[in-house]
């Protein structure tokens, strides 16, 4: 199986790992258990994963994905994956996809927003959204306890085939800064872990800088 990425204006989120579809949302900062607000970022990640700090995020990711290149005119600038060389190539089931900072926000929407403009115009097959009945009960406990302001921090999940059929799962956080600036992360698989999910979603921090 093959995840390949749409073209896109250079620096706009515009391009998708179409593909395979094992591109969307992918990492951030102050425990994200208090909700997107600006903090310092913490110094060990969690046992078992790697702390990535970028932009205006710092989000922990499992330390066996290695990173490789983004396509130039990729909407994700940080690309990590169950195996080296293309991104979403030959073999890749699993990645979680960076966008550390985009310019002139003013939600924690602006990514996912632009990532489901992609999807809309057909960039993945079979394209649907997880309605909030039908995701796990870990995200309401989670959500529960933070009490997120949906303009600074969102998360969603989605579902697409890709080429050969195999079905992804993905699940995609946005965040904002407060200021001009989001991010957004995503986390996809053809056997997705809510354990790795989880540990994503808690890690994440926003205002490293």
């Amino acid at each position: 199986m093959t995840i390949r990425d749409s073209a896109r204006p250079a620096r706009t989120p515009s391009r998708v790992l179409r593909r395979l579809s094992l591109a969307s949302v992918a990492a951030l900062g102050v425990s994200l258990s208090l909700v997107a607000c600006s903090g310092d970022a913490e110094d060990a990640a969690r046992e078992g994963y790697d702390s990535v700090s970028e932009g205006i995020v710092q989000v922990d990711i499992p330390d066996d994905l290695v990173e490789v290149e983004a396509p130039e005119s990729s909407m994700w600038e940080l690309i990590y994956q169950d195996g080296d060389g293309e991104a979403g190539g030959e073999g890749v089931t699993t990645q979680v996809l960076i966008a550390p900072e985009l310019e002139g926000a003013t939600t924690a929407m602006d990514g996912p927003s632009r990532f489901l403009t992609l999807a809309n115009m057909g960039a993945y097959e079979e394209f649907r959204t997880v309605d909030l009945e039908d995701r796990p009960a870990w995200e309401r406990e989670v959500d529960a306890e933070r009490n997120a302001d949906e303009r600074s921090f969102v998360r969603h999940r989605y579902v697409w085939e890709g080429p050969d059929g195999t079905e992804y799962n993905a699940v995609t956080w946005g965040v904002y800064d407060g200021g001009t600036s989001a991010a957004m992360i995503q986390y996809v698989s053809s056997h997705l872990d809510e354990d790795v999910a989880r540990t994503i979603d808690e890690s994440i921090v926003v205002g490293t800088d």
